[in-house]
């Protein structure tokens, strides 16, 4: 494949009298080029030879360097959002632009939005994921053809650097619309953070050239699934609005046998299937199928029918670790259906038949081991090089991707011939959120420095007027407590399938960093908590708070605030049947300090809401 190049380059061939050229004429040549190219017109054209194909191409490492104000850069990275904030209606966190420069190969771009990005695993204090939008501040800039911006994810899910790559490759060999990745080495202000993966955007240019027309309805599904009451959870993208989707999310709600004649004209029903099949054959339990997460939408205006599109496959190619092994369904791996497209389809008439037939011939078209193994090895030889400190499980998990390619064919194939008795018979609730109470009042304490958040002692005075489910509660005690909030382990540390060891360098997200850098502070935790007189049960709302935020708060002024209500003794939640119940409101604080015995003193105005479904509940 050809490398473009933005070098300007002699095109006189080579020659013994080249090299008597006299030396003056030579430097007042190379003086002129560089004129030439740090001109607004040879800044042009050498913006043009930035292409997308140039950007995907997987063969080399693209340069990109950021520069951006030191506190703009500070804020950035320090910007997250409260653990229960995440599963609220709206699940994802919002974070702002910041206007920097961007130069890439050695072209310098000025005036970039650049933006922090990540849900869960993949947020990070130190090398955040980013997004950086060309034209938020200069109309109509776009100096690489066939891309409006970049999304550069930091791989801290996907240690291997290879999961992205291999899933949208595999997915686009199986004739299915997928985004390309290529890899960069990003050096922000300076500092070298490592390989990042550049994973093409889905938008307008990607609609354009996967379905022939980038104008349809758009919708991403973050913890979201078509279901009437979770509808909500997907987000439209532009003008878009959820409201045409409820007809599919009706019809697949309904009781009694799914009426494939309909669900035929609103979906495109094989492409959906070989979708399917695709996430299930490469492990990919954060997807659709299994957990009703990481997909797009996309209503093609050419037919009007939906077409998914896969994201976030940072989670692929091992069938999860930790505690996320139990959501990649080991025992039913070779068809994830959670979804309730994915399971109202697989068992409406013959379709299970007909998923069988997709899900082998995906290993005549899209699945060869020699061919995946040689591209985890080409890969893997392309970034060694170049791997920050922080990457250091990368040699781990490529043997855990090498392992799943060896074996996952045998394992399939085993699946199969033992049927699809396992597959569960219904769809998994999906995740939506009820109000189911609220809370009011202030509190006055002193702040803990202990880092884990259960440690902070509860001796502070607290009034609280709660009413949970349409009753008021009345308590025997009230009291308050505030400290640092440790943020939960998602299972990387330790506790693999089969009980092998997690990856090396495995924690909580976002904390950490390299020699030599102070670790961020963890977010602010006001714990508030009061035993019910009526069982003498302990009833805690926990809130999280930003340390930036909170810092500020000694200023006055209110701030969002989110976290979770607990009933008893148990971790996170209390809702009815496992859901998980979070915290979403204002809190107003008059003292903040954050050293041993600081006061910690405010008032909040807080609704609770009950998660259910999803991740969350049973089916």
């Amino acid at each position: 494949m050809h490398r473009p190049t933005i070098a300007i380059r002699n095109s006189a061939p080579a020659s013994t009298a080249a090299t008597n050229i006299p030396r003056l004429y030579r430097l007042a040549r190379g003086i002129l080029a560089l004129l030439l190219t740090l001109s607004p017109a040879g800044l042009r054209a050498a913006e043009q030879t930035l292409t997308a194909e140039a950007m995907f191409q997987t063969e080399r490492l693209v340069e990109i360097k950021i520069e951006i104000p030191a506190k703009d850069w500070e804020a950035l990275t320090r910007q997250t959002r409260g653990f229960g904030q995440m599963f609220q209606r709206s699940s994802r966190p919002t974070f702002t632009d910041f206007k920097g420069d961007i130069t890439i190969d050695g072209v310098t771009v000025k005036s970039v939005a650049i933006r922090k990005k990540g849900f869960i695993g993949s947020l990070d204090d130190y090398r955040p994921s980013l997004k950086i939008a060309f034209d938020e501040y200069v109309d109509g800039q776009n100096p690489i053809a066939g891309l409006d911006r970049l999304t550069l994810n930091n791989n801290k899910q996907d240690h291997g650097l290879v999961s992205q790559h291999l899933t949208y490759r595999t997915f686009r060999k199986a004739g299915l619309p997928a985004p390309r990745v290529g890899f960069a080495r990003v050096t922000v202000n300076g500092e070298y953070l490592g390989v990042y993966s550049n994973v093409e955007a889905v938008r307008k240019p990607f609609l354009k050239a996967a379905f022939g027309d980038g104008s349809g309805d758009l919708y991403e599904g973050t913890i979201a699934d078509l279901y009437p009451k979770s509808l909500d959870r997907l987000e439209a993208k532009g003008k878009a609005d959820t409201k045409p989707l409820m007809p599919l999310a009706e019809l697949l709600a309904a009781k009694g046998d799914l009426d494939l004649a309909k669900v035929n004209e609103l979906v495109d029903v094989p492409q959906f299937l070989k979708f399917m099949a695709v996430e299930s054959l490469i492990g990919f339990w954060d997807g659709y199928a299994q957990n009703q997460n990481n997909f797009y939408l996309y209503r093609n205006p050419t037919n009007g029918k939906y077409y998914f599109i896969p994201w976030g496959a940072d989670g692929t190619f091992d069938c999860g670790t930790g505690m996320m092994r139990r959501m990649a369904n080991l025992e039913n791996s070779a068809v994830y259906a959670n979804g309730i497209l994915a399971n109202r389809l697989f068992w409406a008439g013959d379709t299970a038949a007909e998923y069988t037939r997709i899900l082998k011939s995906l290993f005549d078209t899209a699945w060869d081991e020699k061919d995946l193994l040689a591209e985890v090895e080409r890969i893997d030889q392309l970034v060694r090089p170049a791997l920050h400190e922080q990457q250091a499980a990368n040699a781990w998990s490529l043997d855990q991707v090498r392992q799943f390619i060896a074996g996952r064919r045998e394992q399939v194939n085993g699946i199969i011939a033992a049927g699809w008795d396992n597959v569960p018979k219904t769809p998994r609730k999906p995740m939506y959120s009820v109000p189911v109470g609220n809370a009011e009042g202030t509190f006055a304490t002193t702040w803990n420095s202990e880092t884990n958040s259960g440690a902070i002692t509860n001796e502070g005075e607290l009034k609280l007027q709660l009413v949970l489910e349409g009753e008021a509660v009345e308590f025997a005690s009230l009291n308050s407590g505030a400290g640092p909030f440790s943020f939960p382990n998602f299972g990387m540390r330790g506790g693999g399938p089969g009980g092998r060891a997690g990856p090396p360098g495995g924690g909580p997200p976002g904390r950490g960093g390299p020699p030599g850098r102070a670790a961020p502070p963890a977010q602010a935790n006001i714990r508030l908590t009061g035993v019910r007189k009526s069982d003498n049960e302990r009833l805690t709302l926990s809130l999280t708070i930003d340390r930036a935020q909170f810092d500020a708060a000694r200023n006055g002024g209110a701030v969002e605030v989110g976290g979770f209500f607990q009933q008893g003794q148990g971790g996170f939640g209390g809702g009815r049947g496992g859901g998980l119940r979070s915290l979403a409101g204002k809190l107003q604080l008059e003292a903040a300090g954050a050293n041993a015995g600081d006061a910690v003193k405010g008032s909040f105005k807080l609704e609770i809401i009950e998660n259910r479904g999803g991740m969350f509940g049973r089916r």
